[in-house]
């Protein structure tokens, strides 16, 4: 009896060991699938409004628009563009705008749209503080 109480002992074991490897790695695929989604919306959120990539982006356009938004010069920039083809100039831009590289944002009662250059490593908070006393200011003086 010894031996068939230890054979079936050794049986349950074995079956115990195999339920928890198939657990563990039902656990690791779905921790697995948990950090792809997250690293999905991490690109996502990576992307500008037009669901470009602000880095791929600035990479790739032509030397003299690289300089312009890494000087953030827009009277350069406007001399570069209108130096080029309407296409390419068009092409250019527009591939900016979808990146979030160039913002066109309202910024006063009458809604004229004034545009801005993006720093692609700045958070925004300096420019955002900046933006808030500007705003302030002109309301008290209007």
């Amino acid at each position: 009896m010894d031996k068939e109480y230890l054979d079936s002992y050794n049986s349950e074991v074995e079956a115990f060991k195999k339920r928890v490897f198939v657990a563990v790695d039902k656990r690791r695929l779905e921790k697995a699938k948990l950090a792809e989604q997250k690293d999905e919306e991490e690109v996502e959120r990576e992307l500008g409004p037009g669901g470009l990539d602000p880095i791929e982006v600035m990479q790739t356009l032509p030397p003299d628009l690289q300089d312009c938004f890494i000087s953030r010069d827009v009277e350069m920039l406007k001399r570069v563009l209108s130096s080029m083809s309407p296409e390419d100039a068009k092409y250019h831009f527009q591939r900016c705008i979808d990146s979030g590289l160039w913002v066109a944002n309202a910024q006063d009662d009458n809604e004229e749209e004034e545009n801005e250059f993006v720093d692609v490593n700045d958070d925004g908070d300096d420019a955002k503080a900046e933006k808030n006393e500007d705003q302030q200011h002109d309301q008290k003086h209007s």
